[in-house]
């Protein structure tokens, strides 16, 4: 469960550390360009075929889901790497639904900042998770699906709740109850062990104010943690001794 903890941590601050949020995206393409761009790639993989994780980001925008292949016995070894070298290290694999959400999508494998498979599958919401691994990663420890189109969670909406309150309550009580019903972010291991990542925005809804983090066992929770900005490096820190 503890490397759970970490490499969510990990994943959550190449996000911080690249920017994101609602309103600050350097790439902004719409959805009608974004269909017909992936129609294009769809028709021609070869648009894409080599080229690394921002070149596909130019052409056809943000992913749905992208989830990320980590390997533990790595993790010493992302630690010390800055968030553009530590994307230049990772395997992980893009998603884009055909308009609808309802038939197909377009699946992307990077590993090591270059486009290596390009393929169209049904469309299923979720990572394949351990029962289909790309032959890339077939050691892989931990696999981390961040949901791109989610929207966080302005802390406003959040007051007067305690969310610590729900610790060893079961998560669908805790996602019916709180405005803490999708995650942004899902770290999942081998052993169906889960955590659930909630990014949390200011009242403007511009800056990632902290991460909620609930990590769950067969649908209990058994640890609920806020991890500021300001923290986050700290507490990856502790988390690996």
């Amino acid at each position: 469960m503890k490397i759970l903890n970490i490499v969510s941590m990990l994943l959550i601050s190449i996000l911080i550390f690249s920017g994101c949020s609602m309103k600050n995206n350097k790439i902004e393409i719409d959805e009608a360009t974004q269909q017909k761009n992936i129609t294009k790639v769809q028709n021609d993989i070869t648009e894409i075929m080599g080229k690394n994780y921002e070149d596909v980001i130019k052409n056809i925008g943000k992913p749905y889901l992208t989830t990320y292949y980590i390997n533990r016995d790595d993790y010493k070894k992302y630690e010390k790497l800055d968030s553009d070298e530590l994307l230049k290290q990772l395997h992980l694999e893009m998603v884009y639904p055909k308009e609808g959400y309802e038939s197909s999508a377009l699946y992307i494998e990077i590993n090591k900042d270059k486009v290596i498979d390009v393929s169209s599958n049904e469309f299923v919401g979720t990572s394949h998770g351990f029962d289909d691994l790309p032959e890339s990663s077939k050691s892989t420890d931990v696999i981390i699906d961040i949901y791109n189109n989610q929207k966080y969670i302005s802390e406003e909406k959040l007051k007067g709740i305690s969310i610590e309150s729900y610790k060893g309550k079961n998560i669908e009580q805790l996602m019916q109850e709180t405005p803490l019903d999708m995650p942004n972010a899902i770290a999942y291991g081998r052993n169906k062990d889960k955590v659930r990542n909630y990014f949390v925005v200011d009242k403007n809804q511009e800056k990632l104010s902290y991460i909620i983090s609930i990590t769950e066992d067969r649908g209990k929770i058994i640890n609920i943690s806020k991890v500021s900005k300001v923290s986050l490096i700290n507490s990856l820190i502790d988390m690996s001794k």
